[in-house]
């Protein structure tokens, strides 16, 4: 009997445990008991793909320059006397920006010009004593003539022994007396005009000083040379400058230019570009692309830097670049049909990725050449075998990219 009841015992926990398991079952058929290997899926990000005329371009850090960019400086000794612009003022040419002072110099040219003006009466009394010798040297000739005449004859006459040597005598003396008066008066006009010639020579010569210290005090006065922007004063009022003392910096911002070098191996791309009138240039402001026309691109290597240098004008943005700094510029060349990819994001190891059914399909890219977005970032400018527009395509990281990866996409 003990043995019987024990067997049912066993019997009954058998059952116990085979309806516990049915039950388990029925409410969890994928039970650990029946567990497949899961399949992992990603979430990824994604885009449509479109195939479009992109620019190659090349990002070169440019200096902004101007080609009117003057240093004022001054002509002499002298002392800052007034400053009548700040920096940053928009100036008119010719506008008086600074004044400067030499007391000693406004005073020997005022005793210049005293001088000149003494000279000018010194040379008006010449100029009268000279016209009262000419008409003394004019009649003085006139007389020589006639007593010249007289003795001529007389000699003649006595020759003849027509009349008496002492009658002949006084006709020699008379003309020799008036010959010798004739010399005086010639020699003392030729003094006096000698003289009226080295005062009027004096003369000249203080002018000549007279306008140079006038030029001198006019430069004493610093103007612009040109509508501009003074960016930098480098004297203060009450300095003592010296002769090429840098006072004032100006330029003309219609003038600016961003200067650049592109390297040898880029110069045939270029001219190519240049010659077919589709080389350009731009700048981001604001998100946006501002087209910049071509300024120069020289045709041959500097020897110096081994590169060739570009510039590009800069006018109509001069408020918000300052002359001396430098910016990106972005040098666009003929465009290709391609696709814009981030190169970290969308290319992993020469493939690009269309998203299947929800998986992905590897497609090798090639590589036509580099742009910029707006944001100033590098793309690159593709083309993947077998991807058409209209297809999706992987567009944020994934290391785990391969072929046949599932994933899911928003």
């Amino acid at each position: 009997m003990p043995i019987l009841n024990k067997a049912r015992i066993i019997t009954l926990i058998i059952l116990v445990i085979t309806v516990f398991l049915a039950w388990m079952i029925i409410k969890n058929p994928k039970s650990t008991l029946s567990k497949k290997p899961q399949v992992l899926s990603y979430h990824v990000e994604s885009k449509l793909i479109q195939y479009q005329d992109l620019q190659p371009t090349f990002k070169l850090i440019a200096k902004v320059s101007a080609l009117d960019h003057t240093i004022l400086k001054s002509s002499q000794s002298a002392k800052v006397e007034k400053i009548l612009v700040k920096e940053g003022q928009m100036v008119s040419k010719n506008q008086v920006l600074m004044k400067l002072s030499e007391p000693e110099l406004a005073l020997h040219i005022s005793q210049l010009q005293s001088e000149y003006t003494e000279l000018g009466h010194n040379i008006d009394l010449h100029q009268a004593t000279l016209k009262h010798l000419e008409q003394r040297y004019e009649n003085q000739k006139n007389l020589l003539d006639i007593e010249k005449k007289a003795f001529e004859r007389q000699q003649k006459l006595y020759q003849a022994k027509s009349i008496a040597k002492s009658t002949f005598d006084k006709a020699s003396s008379t003309y020799t007396h008036a010959e010798m008066a004739h010399n005086q008066v010639r020699f003392e006009w030729q003094k006096q005009r000698k003289e009226l010639l080295m005062i009027q020579s004096r003369q000249q010569a203080l002018q000549a000083r007279i306008q140079q210290q006038q030029t001198q005090l006019h430069e004493l006065t610093i103007r612009a040379p040109y509508d501009g922007i003074v960016i930098d004063k480098q004297q203060s009022v009450g300095a003592e400058v010296q002769a090429q003392s840098p006072l004032l910096e100006i330029y003309n911002p219609q003038t600016l230019e961003l200067e650049a070098f592109i390297s040898q191996n880029n110069l045939i791309a270029f001219k190519k570009a240049q010659d077919a009138r589709k080389l350009g240039a731009y700048i981001i402001e604001h998100d946006s692309k501002v087209q910049l026309p071509l300024a120069h691109l020289a045709s041959h290597i500097d020897q110096e830097h081994h590169f060739i240098p570009i510039s590009f004008r800069l006018s109509g943005h001069a408020h918000q670049y300052a002359l001396g700094s430098y910016m990106p510029i972005y040098i666009t060349l003929p465009a290709l049909q391609g696709l814009a990819i981030d190169p970290k994001a969308y290319f992993h190891e020469g493939y690009v990725y269309t998203i299947v059914d929800h998986h992905l399909k590897a497609h090798k890219a090639q590589i036509l050449a580099q742009t910029y977005n707006t944001k100033g970032q590098l793309e690159l400018v593709i083309h993947a075998q077998g991807v058409k527009n209209g297809d999706r395509m992987l567009s944020s990281p994934l290391s785990q990219a391969r072929e046949g990866l599932k994933v899911t996409y928003g």
